[in-house]
């Protein structure tokens, strides 16, 4: 902390001790805290201006809790990494597209994907716990859990209802089909989607449910089979299948159990996730 800013803060009545406002804050300019407001911490910012160059390709802003963990010059090559991916992403996404290939499936493409929807899962229940206690004190009033999942999604970036659709898009794309090519089957239904005029997630849902309905109806054995063995993926590990054979089904055990999960918690069943031609069947598991 420079010799301004301490002084600065001892003016208001306040002290600096190893380097924290009150031996507590480690920063000295913030929204928030307010038990400090009326000593040393203020929401003025403290300006700094710089020339930009072309050379310059990003401005890395972040709290004191990132500067504590990582030096600069880490963050900075971090963050250098992880905008080169997602330039790369989109110059792949944006060939395929050109080429016609829109309807590709690449786990690399997918960031979201039953090999890490388990943690997706647990973050979300955790975040709805944080926003159901900090908005305990209206709780009463109708309509809370729906505004929880405002927050919810305004939050973490998605809402349950969402989180549900993800999961039946999933459990379709990753269902074995009984043709020789599973990459058929998922093609048609990708195809079918695509087609529709969408407004609203429900048209989404009401066609995903439809060929949920139909995969069922067809091949309900092997949905059973996995929801009792979730490693049931393992048998398909041999060097004599196809990489993405055993993945798929990795994800298929993997996401029914999620799913299972899901369709018997509280929040889901308070705001009617379920309902629908397959409610019984989700009720079922």
């Amino acid at each position: 902390m420079d010799y301004e800013e301490r002084q600065r803060i001892q003016a208001t009545g306040a002290s600096v001790q190893n380097g924290r406002v009150n031996n507590v804050l480690e920063v000295s300019r913030s929204f928030g805290d307010y038990q400090f407001k009326k000593q040393g911490v203020t929401c003025i910012p403290d300006v700094k201006k710089c020339q930009l160059t072309d050379n310059d390709q990003f401005l890395l802003i972040a709290c004191d809790g990132l500067w504590k963990s990582f030096p600069p010059n880490e963050a900075v090559h971090l963050t250098h990494e992880l905008l080169m991916q997602e330039i790369k992403k989109y110059e792949n996404e944006h060939r395929e597209s050109q080429n016609g290939q829109t309807d590709c499936i690449s786990i690399n493409h997918n960031w979201f994907n039953a090999t890490n929807v388990s943690h997706v899962w647990d973050h979300l229940q955790d975040q709805l716990k944080a926003v159901e206690v900090s908005t305990k004190d209206v709780s009463s009033i109708p309509g809370w859990h729906e505004e929880c999942q405002t927050c919810l999604r305004a939050y973490a970036g998605i809402n349950f209802e969402e989180f549900f659709s993800m999961l039946k898009y999933i459990l379709i794309t990753r269902w074995p089909r009984s043709s020789s090519n599973d990459d058929d089957g998922v093609s048609s239904f990708l195809k079918k989607c695509k087609s529709m005029q969408y407004t609203s997630l429900d048209v989404l849902n009401n066609a995903m449910d439809y060929e949920l309905t139909s995969l069922i109806e067809t091949n309900l054995e092997i949905f059973q089979t996995a929801l009792k063995n979730p490693l049931l993926w393992r048998k398909y590990y041999t060097t004599d299948v196809k990489t993405s054979t055993w993945i798929r089904m990795h994800d298929f055990c993997m996401v029914i159990q999620i799913i299972k999960e899901f369709v018997h918690h509280e929040t889901v069943n308070t705001l009617h996730l379920c309902n629908g031609v397959l409610q019984s069947f989700w009720s079922s598991l």
